[in-house]
């Protein structure tokens, strides 16, 4: 029973060791790229996450009939 907790013990903290490592790694070998800023008039104060995220809200309402 000892043996068989303690492979799970030694899995479990292998894996939170390479998702760590994976974690520091990756941001370096594959940036996140900015996304370009587009000036539009009324709509420049919201970025594009805001803009989707108010017409999901607008739709849900619309269909939950409040």
């Amino acid at each position: 029973m000892v043996v068989g907790m303690g492979t799970v013990f030694g899995f479990l903290v292998l894996l939170v060791l390479m998702m760590s490592t994976m974690g520091s790694l990756v941001p370096r070998w594959f940036p996140e790229e900015p996304e370009p800023e587009v000036q539009s008039g009324a709509d420049s104060s919201l970025n594009r996450k805001q803009k989707m995220a108010v017409a999901a809200a607008v739709a849900w309402s619309q269909r939950s009939g409040s």
